[in-house]
C-alpha cells in the first residue's frame, strides 16, 4: 500500500475514528513516506499497549506497537488494514481476545446468568475475527 492509498483509506469517512486512530495514522504515514520496513508489529489490547516491547525486540529490527486498551477483536479487525496490512510487517504478533469476554463478565456481575449461547457467540466471533486477520495477512505474503 502506498501513501496515497493509505491516506484514502484513513480518511474515507472524512474524520479520524479516535484519538489513537489519528496518532497511528500519523505514525504509520512516517513509515510509509520514508519507506521504512517494519520487521515486527505488535497489535492487540491493553496488554499490548502497555508492554514495553522496544527494549526486548529492537535488536530484531524495526518494531511497531499498535495496542489499544479495552479493544476486542471486532474493533481490531476494523483497523487491521490501516495498522497492519499497510505497514507490511515481516512478523505480526496479535494479542487479543480477553476483552471479547467483557459482555459475559458484565452479565454475570449484573446478577444474570451467562448462557451457553452467549459463551458460544463470544467464541464464534473471536474465531471469525482472528481467521479474517490471518487471511488478510496471508494475502500480503
Amino acid at each position: 500500500m502506498d501513501i496515497k492509498e493509505f491516506k484514502k483509506l484513513c480518511y474515507s469517512d472524512n474524520k479520524p475514528r479516535s484519538d489513537k486512530r489519528e496518532i497511528f495514522n500519523c505514525r504509520n504515514s512516517v513509515y510509509l513516506i520514508n519507506e521504512i520496513p517494519v520487521d515486527i508489529l505488535f497489535i492487540g489490547s491493553s496488554n499490548t499497549e502497555r508492554f514495553e516491547i522496544y527494549p526486548y525486540f529492537n535488536k530484531y529490527g524495526t518494531v511497531v506497537n499498535r495496542g489499544i486498551g479495552g479493544e476486542a477483536t471486532k474493533s481490531l479487525l476494523e483497523r487491521f488494514d490501516l495498522d497492519v496490512i499497510a505497514l507490511k510487517p515481516k512478523v505480526c504478533v496479535i494479542q487479543e481476545g480477553c476483552n471479547n469476554t467483557a459482555e459475559l463478565w458484565r452479565t454475570e456481575h449484573a446478577g444474570k446468568p451467562v448462557t451457553e449461547e452467549m459463551v458460544n457467540k463470544v467464541l464464534c466471533d473471536f474465531k471469525s475475527d482472528m481467521t479474517e486477520m490471518v487471511k488478510r495477512l496471508k494475502k500480503t505474503r
